[in-house]
């Protein structure tokens, strides 16, 4: 496909904008699927996480066309360092969200029939998500940008933003404003985090792992709960417990930055 791998380095931010879309696309048309195929609310979250992880394969398949499979982290596993801070960093964000949602750890909880559907779709979903965006989209920017100065701070912000503005269709599934405003910053601090283990640790799938569980453990306990909803104040104490992880991930980005310019 080297037409758009051409297209793409002349345009990288064009080509950060039309893939966010074109993701947002393929979530409406998992949706679609789900709605059509399904039978029962179980079948619905199983029919949606099969198509969402079919639209993965489609990204996967979209990253090596591009020439990026092995830029992109994909095709390899990383350092153990690396997932010793991504398992560290999943057990923070799953911690955290808990207490500011549910008022606890969450080391138990009760669990409902639909718990493991929701935690599979969820779990697609971050699959589809962080393929897209620290798969494809950074590994492109930083294939444009990555030896200039300020170029990975820039290819890292830049995807972290437009990961965090994709989730503004939560508004469309009837959440209120200032939470899903609340769900756009978080996502894009977090995106920063994210891009750094995929930068230092030259693999995106740490990444999918602490998105995964994150998913995962929230949507498996809030469909547990009658009436769950999110609150402004549960998102402000999310937001503080994750600024440590923006700081470690722009202090490991340095480093990259040092190396790129060296």
């Amino acid at each position: 496909m080297p037409g758009l791998r051409e297209a793409s380095a002349r345009h990288p931010v064009a080509f950060a904008l039309v893939a966010t879309l074109a993701l947002l696309l393929l979530y409406i048309i998992a949706a679609v699927v789900a709605r059509v195929a399904s039978t029962g609310p179980v079948s619905y979250q199983v029919t949606e996480a099969g198509a969402r992880l079919g639209a993965a394969a489609l990204v996967v398949w979209v990253i090596q066309r591009l020439g990026r499979t092995r830029e992109s982290g994909v095709a390899t596993l990383g350092s153990g360092w690396i997932w010793l801070l991504a398992l560290l960093a999943a057990a923070l964000r799953v911690f955290a969200h808990s207490y500011a949602f549910f008022g606890d750890l969450g080391l138990t909880f009760r669990s409902v029939p639909l718990s493991g559907p929701v935690a599979l779709n969820g779990s697609a979903a971050a699959v589809l998500e962080e393929l897209a965006f620290r798969g494809a989209i950074l590994s492109v920017l930083l294939w444009c940008w990555g030896k200039l100065p300020g170029g990975v701070m820039r290819a890292t912000w830049l995807t972290a933003v437009v990961f965090g503005a994709s989730h503004i269709f939560r508004l469309a599934m009837g959440q209120a404003a200032p939470t899903v405003g609340m769900l756009i910053l978080d996502s894009s601090l977090a995106g920063v985090f994210y891009a750094a283990l995929v930068v230092r640790g030259k693999s995106v799938w740490p990444a999918v792992v602490v998105h995964l569980a994150l998913n995962a453990y929230i949507g498996a306990r809030a469909v547990a709960v009658p009436g769950f909803e999110e609150t402004v104040g549960a998102w402000v104490i999310i937001l503080l417990s994750g600024l440590p992880l923006l700081a470690l991930g722009l202090y490991m980005l340095r480093g990259s930055v040092r190396t790129a310019g060296a």
